[in-house]
């Protein structure tokens, strides 16, 4: 606690026990802070913090008027339970009043001896005497963390917003709609919180010190020293300059959602994109829970490699001090992170939108999307039954082709019916059918499986907060702005969680009820046959994955049209506590690149080539375009396009049409 304010603590003032008791009772009692009888913003706004029980009033909760030159606001609370009210004046000064109820209630009734000149009904007395008075008092030994932060103007964006009470966050946002600005002191932990939760937050973190000062959590950077340029952010360690070759941060408290909400995260998100940080690569996870993703970290890199996911990954483990091992990842199918999570022995799922477009949405598509959506074993069982016989009926060798390639795409191969013996002797035929060949693959698939994870379908929590990053972060931000642009808004997307979990279940309940609503009712009658449907049981896939991800019964559209009430939405507020306090910084110090040091044409006209060529034919081997460009450049100097040697232009084009034909056979080989 500050220093000043080592117990937070409000009072009444001191009257005769009439005051307080008996037929002079006033209604309300102003209140000030103990330690100081003037009001300052920060007293103000944590005492607020702590009224846990108050919301704003339903009618007239904020009010402004002007008079005699003077700007007014009045703010009014109600407590959730009881007839208590709660009001507040700002002007030049700030009032404090608090139904004398609740203070009587609640607060701690003291006596005190002091000479005064208080009469009866509160009147004055023409004679100063000695007199029992009568007070309330109430100490905050032991606020929350948020009203700490407030009080000691510590960074406010690592505290979880359940930190702060409803009636603060009403104040502040009032505050900031209006533009107020109050002529008292200590207003900074107010604005941050309005900066941070109301409007943008307009900072410049242009070196490693500011970006200490103002995040804290986990930093781990590869930095390398090298003799040639790079396009890389750049850093002074140890008197040095190094390039940040990459890196990953760990959120401050991602180790408490695992030590104190135990069986609280399902598994992991995790997603890539080249947006939101200028030169790097970047790659977000989140733990998803209960149909939410709560960012935990986020690592940076080259490209989206084996060595960053790994990197990230471990890092993960070893901070949190969790195991891996068997903990489900949902992400695309890219291949470095399928190697990573089986040298790492983790549960790799697929995410179905980075799955179906990965099919090319072509004529086998539709089929393999209504196989894999089928959440239950009857609606897998029609689904099946007619992708086979719709396979059976093609002549087409391309489509034959492409359906066995979406097949393999998803663990299933086509088994053609066949004659065999029975246990009694007889010949009879086995139907055609579509067989699981890799189960592995299936399970990461396939949402009968997906229920059983409570993963979501998609990772389309963790794109959209990609999506929200990309407009909030420039392209042109340099290093340690994006790093912390991405840090701040990931910390608010954790504060999240209560309301994304609530607005989830709304939208899926708003969607049943339409789908219940509209349909006729004889069509509503047949599918309830076909499913079996009771007001308890279905078996249609509608809100399978959901209620398995909520824990919770979600009736479906046939239930819920014969009676089926939607269960109220758990209750769930993670326990959230920061295992660092500060930016705990670690560098990793790679060997030094050994580029040449001298200025050679000859050499930067080849790594040209290279990455030219790997980015136009989509070949991500650099060794062999390396050894492609070495045996088959050679520089001529009598014609030059755009500043590049003829025979630069001319080795890329060819290199470019051999690593592609190499890389469609290899796909035909695949498929």
């Amino acid at each position: 606690m500050n220093e000043n304010f080592r117990v937070l603590s409000f009072t009444t003032a001191k009257h005769l026990v009439d005051y307080f008791d008996g037929k002079y009772i006033v209604k309300n009692l102003e209140i000030f802070p103990t330690n100081n009888r003037e009001w300052t913003i920060t007293l103000l706004i944590c005492f607020l913090n702590e009224l846990s029980n108050f919301k704003k009033a339903e009618r007239r909760a904020y009010t402004t008027k002007t008079q005699d030159g003077n700007d007014y606001q009045f703010f009014l609370f109600k407590h959730s339970t009881n007839v208590a009210k709660l009001y507040i004046q700002i002007s030049k000064k700030i009032y404090v009043t608090l139904s004398t109820s609740y203070v009587k209630s609640l607060w701690e009734r003291k006596h005190i001896i002091m000479l005064s000149s208080q009469g009866k009904g509160n009147k004055t007395r023409t004679k100063i005497t000695q007199q029992d008075h009568i007070f309330y008092e109430i100490t905050f030994s032991n606020p929350k963390d948020g009203t700490r932060a407030l009080l000691n103007h510590s960074p406010l964006i690592f505290n979880s917003i359940y930190d702060f009470s409803d009636c603060f966050c009403y104040f502040a946002k009032k505050v900031s709609l209006n533009n107020a600005i109050y002529p008292l002191e200590d207003t900074s932990s107010l604005q941050e919180y309005i900066d941070i939760w109301v409007k943008t937050k307009s900072k410049q973190i242009n070196s490693i010190d500011t970006l200490k000062n103002n995040i804290t959590g986990y930093l781990q950077l590869d930095i390398q020293q090298s003799a040639s340029k790079k396009r890389l952010a750049e850093i002074t360690y140890d008197n040095h300059k190094y390039y940040i070759v990459s890196g990953v941060y760990i959120s401050p408290w991602a180790k408490s959602l695992f030590d104190d909400n135990p069986h609280f995260i399902d598994g992991f998100l995790l997603d890539t994109t080249w947006k939101i940080m200028s030169l790097y690569v970047t790659s977000i996870i989140m733990g998803s829970a209960y149909n939410v993703g709560i960012p935990l970290g986020f690592a940076f890199g080259h490209g989206e490699d084996k060595a960053m996911y790994k990197e990230l990954l471990e890092t993960l483990q070893n901070k949190l001090e969790i195991s891996l091992k068997d903990m489900v990842i949902e992400s695309d199918q890219g291949s470095a992170l399928r190697a990573i999570c089986k040298e790492l022995q983790m549960i790799h799922l697929a995410c179905m939108r980075h799955l179906l477009v990965s099919l090319k949405y072509n004529d086998a598509t539709y089929l393999i999307s209504t196989i894999i959506k089928c959440a239950t074993e009857e609606e897998l069982k029609h689904a099946l039954k007619y992708a086979v016989e719709t396979y059976e009926k093609l002549t087409d060798k391309d489509k034959i082709r492409r359906f066995n390639a979406a097949l393999k795409k998803i663990g299933l191969a086509y088994k053609a019916k066949k004659q065999i013996q029975n246990e009694q002797g007889e010949v009879v035929e086995e139907p055609s059918e579509f067989e699981v060949n890799d189960e592995e693959k299936w399970k990461g698939i396939s949402m009968i499986h997906r229920a059983k994870y409570r993963m979501p379908s998609t990772t389309n929590a963790l794109e959209s907060t990609h999506g929200h990053l990309n407009k909030k972060t420039p392209r042109n931000n340099n290093f340690f702005m994006s790093i912390f642009r991405i840090v701040e808004n990931l910390m608010k997307k954790s504060q999240t969680f209560e309301k994304c979990m609530k607005a989830n279940y709304s939208r899926a309940q708003a969607a049943t009820k339409v789908y219940a609503a509209n349909i006729p009712a004889a069509r509503m009658q047949d599918e309830q046959q076909h499913y079996k449907t009771t007001v308890h049981t279905c078996n249609c896939s509608e809100n399978k994955l959901l209620s398995s991800m909520l824990r919770i019964d979600i009736p479906c559209a046939h239930r819920f049209q014969l009676g089926a009430i939607f269960p109220a939405c758990p209750s769930v507020i993670p326990t959230i506590k920061q295992q660092w306090k500060t930016l705990e910084i670690k560098y990793n110090i790679l060997p030094p690149d050994t580029a040449p040091t001298v200025t050679n044409a000859d050499y930067f006209d080849k790594q040209y080539v290279v990455q030219q060529i790997r980015r136009y034919s989509h070949y991500k081997e650099n060794e062999e375009i390396a050894k492609y460009v070495e045996d088959n450049y050679q520089y001529d100097g009598t014609t030059f396009i755009n500043k590049k040697p003829f025979s630069v232009v001319q080795v890329i084009t060819e290199g470019v049409n051999h690593f592609s034909a190499i890389k469609a056979e290899q796909k035909l080989k695949k498929e």
